[in-house]
């Protein structure tokens, strides 16, 4: 904790020291952030955020749901502000959720981009730490570079990170379908990771491909890859699992026998293959209504320690996005010029139409294996429940982490509706379940829930959605969250 502090007051005193160079840029953002203030309700239109792109360079599903939501094509005085302040190129202010229990988290990024030609490279460096003594860096590389010259934007993505977090207190109430809230232990998980990932669009390979064999003279168009793309990790992961020294919380080790336990007792080092195709539609632009994405991923957990802890996860993700979008004829319904509440209930866009919100279904099935005397370690089971580790939004009528096993299903629907500007409502529906064996995961015994929220953008992204999630037999549960750390 003391060395986070420290950096944090070094970070701030950098920040206070920064060359005259970096002027400009904290220049711009307080001047953004000056007309917002002064200017709420004026509308700018500009080209679409950049949001686009390998958001599932490393395999999170939740970017993916994030990325059909996303609403490019307006941006509003106050986004302008919140986007300036956080993409400064020297050293920028941030905030985020760590993980489930972890609260707001400030914290600081640095980033230097370097271009050269078509072939371009970031570097980061981010932490934040919250108001629960949750922390989180990464220091990390990315580098663009194009696959072909049929298309110069298409480009493929190899990544360099490494990760060090301390999410200090984490709720656990049994593994399996049929635990209770009067269950609940906590226990504290710290954790570094390194990696290197890659991510390869495949339509110039189709391209190439389907070139080759046009007859000679030909003016056929070639049948391009635009819904496929494939990439992989290489990963180390560190884990370490404390119990709780509190004494007046609950440990785990002190309520659960070693049975409910799996790997806790002792935490290898683990190298982690993944693997991963992803099946999707053309990126968004500001035509674009619908949005279809598939992925399917497998990992290889391996104990580098030689004991019992190996295990596979086999894992598919698949999402259907609509924007529902209606005509603005003289005369009808949603005609009211220059009304509030006509922007309320359908936001104008280009093409004399206007966006009503998003509807969204997506699906998630995740099974684990296992050899003959192997168990998968407690902590990287799979959860339901509010959101799991990752973020991703689960069973949002139950409580973070509420359902753990190695075996997972889910089905959601969400509305997305925005209101005014940054703001915007939303509905949901979720039933799933969770199973020891891959061959429980079945249409029987699923807990289901709906509720209703709302939410903030910033830059077109949802950074902020509150919500109350009703009928799946505990009461109903309310929860805040901001966009995830990692």
């Amino acid at each position: 904790m003391t060395f986070v502090c420290r950096a944090y007051i070094l970070g701030l005193v950098a920040l206070l020291c920064a060359p005259s160079s970096f002027a400009g840029d904290w220049k711009h953002a307080i001047q953004a952030c000056s007309d917002a203030a002064k200017s709420l309700q004026r509308k700018d239109r500009v080209k679409g955020a950049e949001t686009t792109g390998h958001v599932s360079l490393l395999g999170e599903i939740d970017a993916l749901r994030r990325f059909a939501i996303v609403k490019s094509d307006e941006r509003f005085p106050w986004e302008d502000c919140v986007i300036k302040m956080g993409t400064l190129d020297w050293l920028a202010p941030t905030f985020a959720n760590i993980a489930p229990g972890s609260s707001f988290a400030p914290g600081l990024r640095m980033q230097r981009p370097v271009n050269h030609g078509e072939t371009e490279s970031l570097w980061i460096a981010r932490g934040y730490y919250s108001l629960k003594n949750f922390y989180f860096m990464e220091g990390r590389y990315d580098r663009h570079f194009p696959l072909s010259s049929y298309d110069p934007e298409e480009k493929a993505t190899v990544s360099f990170y490494a990760r060090r977090m301390d999410l200090h207190r984490q709720d656990f109430y049994g593994l399996g379908q049929s635990t209770s809230t009067t269950g609940l232990a906590e226990y504290r998980q710290q954790e570094d990771e390194a990696s290197v990932t890659a991510y390869l669009p495949m339509r110039s390979l189709c391209t190439y491909l389907t070139r080759s064999r046009l007859k000679p003279g030909s003016t056929k168009h070639p049948w391009q890859c635009r819904w496929l793309a494939a990439g992989g990790t290489l990963q180390i992961l560190l884990p370490s699992v404390h119990g709780i020294s509190d004494p007046t919380v609950r440990s785990v080790q002190n309520f659960y026998p070693p049975s409910q336990l799996p790997g806790f007792s002792h935490q290898p080092p683990f190298f982690n293959p993944e693997a991963f195709v992803r099946f999707h539609t053309p990126f968004v632009t500001d035509q674009t209504w619908n949005n279809t994405d598939m992925r399917i991923t497998y990992d290889h957990f391996q104990d580098l320690d030689g004991g019992p802890n190996t295990f596979e996860r086999l894992q598919v993700f698949a999402l259907e996005s609509f924007e529902l979008r209606f005509n603005l004829k003289k005369g009808g319904l949603i005609k009211w010029t220059n009304s509030w509440w006509r922007n309320a209930l359908c936001q104008g866009i280009v093409g004399d139409q206007c966006r009503a919100g998003n509807l969204v279904f997506d699906g998630l099935v995740t099974t684990s294996f296992t050899g003959t005397g192997s168990s998968l370690p407690f902590y990287y089971q799979n959860t339901l429940g509010g959101s799991d580790i990752n973020g991703f939004d689960t069973l949002r009528g139950l409580v973070d982490y509420r359902l753990r096993a190695p075996n997972r299903m889910l089905l959601q629907a969400d509305f997305y509706h925005d209101i005014w500007g940054p703001f915007g409502i939303l509905g949901f529906a979720d039933t799933g379940r969770v199973g020891l064996n891959p061959s429980d995961l079945s249409f029987s015994h699923l807990r289901h829930d709906f509720g209703i929220g709302a939410y903030i953008r910033a830059g077109g992204n949802i950074v902020l959605r509150a919500y109350i999630g009703f009928g799946a037999g505990e009461g109903s549960r309310p929860n805040v969250k901001f966009y995830n750390a990692f």
